[in-house]
């Protein structure tokens, strides 16, 4: 079991930020890690079930749930996290200390610290969905009764959805080469060097600040810089843990429909892979989190509660 650290409530929020302006969580605690690293935990909304807990992706930290967890207050007991290497979390040096393992153990020990004896619902966005697929079917078996996730398909299912579009003659070929596309930044991310520079200028987080979808809320120079991390631990060729079991709770896929960099297909097309699934579309871009807040946590509750009458 992790520890929880009370003091962890004086950690400041990060100083670069924009619009919107969301109210702040009731109170902010640290779990540290099996690896020594404290995870800046924010909890807010009812005391009373069920716990939903969201997970932020990249270049991002537990801010952009802001909206969405003030849409829920007084509904469900609330759980955002600044992830390794973002917001007030601590930045281990080491690269391979953002591999998806042991982003799955981070999960399941935040997981265990804030819900000890009780199941939550997981909502996940970008890299925070890639290691929450990751760990559904690692390190959080039998800790999680719904799954909401936007914009990030598991690591493995990539490969598996790459592979399918090459054998799938021109159609296949097109769609693989629009993604590719949408997902040419990634190749940057991946060479140290120009983009280490451009991050250091800020000219990295101005890029991310001009999607529509952010409605100019800035990122912080040390959340990207931190955060190549998990490109480069990921994405570089390093053997990943394969996981054959399917996700055998109920699964929610919110796809935006002005998505920049992650397709539809590549979201969705999950059937081998999630038993349950649902497939939602809702107009917006990638950060429907800030631009959507409200209707986003409209299909998180319906999606919790039918899922905690089934349960």
């Amino acid at each position: 079991m992790p520890s929880v650290d009370p003091a962890g409530s004086s950690a400041q929020e990060p100083a670069e930020r924009g619009t919107p302006q969301f109210a702040a969580p009731s109170s902010i605690t640290s779990v540290v890690t099996g690896d020594g690293v404290s995870l800046s935990v924010r909890r807010s909304g009812s005391a009373t079930s069920p716990v939903i807990v969201f997970v932020h992706g990249f270049p991002d930290d537990a801010y952009v749930w802001s909206g969405v967890t003030a849409a829920l207050a007084g509904e469900a007991r609330l759980v955002t996290y600044d992830v390794r290497g973002a917001g007030s979390s601590g930045a281990p040096a080491d690269r391979q200390a953002y591999g998806i393992d042991r982003l799955a153990d981070d999960l399941r020990e935040g997981v265990d610290a804030v819900s000890p004896d009780q199941r939550v619902h997981l909502v996940a966005h970008d890299w925070g969905s890639i290691q929450a697929f990751h760990a559904l079917r690692t390190t959080l078996s039998g800790r999680v009764t719904s799954y909401t996730s936007i914009s990030g398909p598991d690591l493995d299912h990539i490969r598996q959805w790459r592979r399918r579009q090459v054998r799938g003659g021109a159609a296949g070929w097109w769609r693989l080469a629009k993604q590719c596309l949408s997902s040419a930044y990634i190749a940057a991310f991946l060479l140290p060097g120009p983009v280490d520079l451009a991050t250091r200028l800020g000219i990295v987080g101005r890029l991310v600040t001009r999607d529509p979808s952010r409605l100019g809320t800035r990122v912080a120079r040390a959340d990207v810089r931190h955060g190549l991390n998990l490109y480069r631990a990921n994405l570089r060729g390093r053997a990943q843990t394969r996981v054959s079991a399917p996700v055998d709770i109920p699964v929610q896929v919110i796809v935006p429909s002005g998505d920049r960099y992650v397709s539809p297909g590549l979201q969705t097309e999950l059937q081998e892979w999630v038993r349950d699934l649902s497939v939602v579309t809702m107009d917006g871009g990638h950060w429907l989190m800030l631009s959507h807040p409200i209707e986003l946590a409209d299909r998180i509750r319906v999606f919790v509660t039918d899922t905690e009458k089934r349960a």
